[in-house]
């Protein structure tokens, strides 16, 4: 058992707190490397904030966070041996978890499922980060930034946030490598996406299940995207506002499908006022008559 296992085992947990254990031994000794195997911290420890950060050697065979009433921010941010987190049982009681593995070495995320308030920027910067499945949020209210920075993630196939977050601004942005999300639900309760996918996708992007009813006016660069070839978007919910401002990137290569499940998602404004959504001329001659009054049926103007 390396340094900080012994420092864990020999503490006793006498007090509540190992904010940057991990940190503090590694900056005394950058060359060390640290193998830690199972083990469990203590229930009465309430924060972990930056326990392990910047331990760039750090691998775990087994932690289990069940039963802990703590924060853990940056708790492995800068571990750059964390490639997985096959090791973690996370439970459900950690109280914070903010940049909990930023800049870390995950490679991918499977099989998780996290239930805590706060994950803001939990996996930014991720820069080795390529893919997600099955990944769950419970009873999150703030996510803002979660993959933000995450330059290498191509693929997420089963992402779903559930809680009251209201705020999803940043969460894939800077995510350049992005070419698909499927099964991705967003909570209903979302009031701000922006900069969502600022700089986000690349070659031939699709994503699936994209729920944003609750927004109600334009956001800003929530659909700047980076280097498309083309853009598959398909919507769950309702649309209530004009989403083709200047800050929607590539939207002349959105196809015919994205098109349709836009009109169909569009809000029914009989005895409303009239809205437009400008689908840019490019976009209005992909649509024959039929397609074009979907919108018009439900008192949009199309431009």
């Amino acid at each position: 058992m390396g340094e900080i296992s012994n420092l864990i085992a020999n503490l006793g947990f006498p007090i509540a707190c190992v904010v940057g254990l991990g940190a503090y031994i590694y900056n005394r000794d950058k060359s060390m490397r640290e193998d830690i195997g199972d083990f469990k911290i203590p229930k009465n420890v309430t924060k972990c904030n930056s326990m392990f950060s910047g331990c760039n050697n750090l691998i775990i065979k087994s932690l289990s966070l069940e039963g802990l009433k703590a924060n853990c921010n940056y708790m492995f941010t800068n571990c750059e041996k964390i490639t997985n987190l096959d090791w973690l049982n996370i439970g459900d009681s950690l109280i914070s978890c903010s940049n909990m593995f930023s800049y870390s070495g995950l490679e991918y995320i499977s099989n998780l499922t996290i239930d805590n308030e706060n994950v803001d920027s939990m996996f930014a910067y991720c820069k080795k980060l390529v893919s997600i499945e099955n990944l769950i949020f419970n009873n999150a209210k703030k996510i803002v930034s979660l993959f933000s920075g995450c330059n290498k993630l191509e693929n997420i196939n089963g992402l779903t946030i559930e809680g009251e977050a209201t705020n999803a601004g940043y969460l894939f942005s800077g995510c350049t490598s992005l070419t698909n999300i499927t099964e991705m639900q967003l909570p209903n309760s979302l009031t701000s996406i922006e900069n969502m996918f600022n700089g986000a996708g690349t070659g031939a992007l699709q994503i699936k299940n994209l729920n944003i009813s609750n927004i109600t006016t334009s956001q800003k660069k929530s659909f700047y995207f980076n280097q498309l070839t083309s853009l598959d978007l398909r919507f769950d919910g309702v649309i209530k506002y004009n989403i083709f401002t200047s800050d929607f990137a590539y939207k002349t290569l959105l196809t015919l499908n994205s098109l349709i499940s836009i009109l169909n998602a569009l809000e029914d404004r009989i005895g409303n006022t009239t809205l437009t959504l400008n689908l840019g001329p490019i976009n209005l001659n992909k649509l024959n008559d039929t397609q074009k009054a979907i919108a018009l049926n439900k008192n949009w103007t199309l431009a």
